[in-house]
């Protein structure tokens, strides 16, 4: 990568914090990132299996993630949770991923642009809640669909897949925010499913490299 002038700019993994004890597996994934020098590591902690038990299962996600803050420290590592676009996920919303990095010092938040659209929440109030924990972004932009009721969405206009800047994301409003406040991290361009990746990565840093 490095020959390519290539960087990475975070090592995600998913946990199921709930269910097992993820110390060893959080050590390799931090252990990981200090050996190739990356800075951010996104942790996926777990997902509510049990709605019987949601205070159970989110307090070991907690404890999961502020044990991987404290190690992380130790690493020069930087762990950040995302607003992850499922339903049985805690931190799918703005109260959720909020409650989080409230409730784990130093726990940081890579901002998805376009996961708040699948809880229906607007991306700039989710950005006004949560931006001085941000400390990296997914520029994933939304495109309309037809069939929004189909997916029982309601105030957004759909969930497609598209390159960034073609959609009703307001990603440059959140990007030159981030600017302003003093951002100087990585802009992930994120387009799964989009059927011409090629054109879509170009279109992508076109569109980003116009305003930043």
């Amino acid at each position: 990568l490095g020959d390519a002038k290539l960087d990475i700019s975070c090592l995600y993994d998913f946990y199921d914090m709930p269910g097992m004890d993820e110390r060893e597996h959080a050590k390799k994934h931090i252990n990981l990132a200090s050996l190739l020098g990356v800075q951010n590591i996104l942790v996926v902690p777990g997902f509510i299996s049990d709605e019987n038990d949601v205070y159970g299962q989110v307090s070991k996600m907690l404890d999961g993630l502020s044990f991987m803050v404290s190690y992380a420290k130790e690493k020069n590592v930087t762990v950040t949770i995302e607003d992850f676009d499922d339903g049985s996920s805690p931190i799918s919303t703005i109260g959720g991923v909020n409650f989080f990095l409230e409730s784990v010092p130093g726990l940081k938040h890579t901002f998805d642009c376009g996961n708040y659209a699948y809880s229906d929440e607007n991306a700039l109030e989710a950005f006004k809640t949560l931006g001085e924990h941000i400390t990296h972004i997914h520029c994933k932009d939304r495109g309309e669909e037809e069939n929004v009721l189909d997916k029982g969405l309601s105030n957004n206009r759909g969930l497609k897949s598209v390159a960034v800047g073609d959609g009703y994301i307001p990603i440059k409003t959140i990007v030159e925010g981030m600017m302003v406040s003093g951002y100087e991290g990585w802009l992930a361009i994120e387009h799964f499913d989009l059927e011409n990746q090629r054109d879509g990565i170009k279109r992508s840093a076109e569109y980003l490299k116009s305003f930043t």
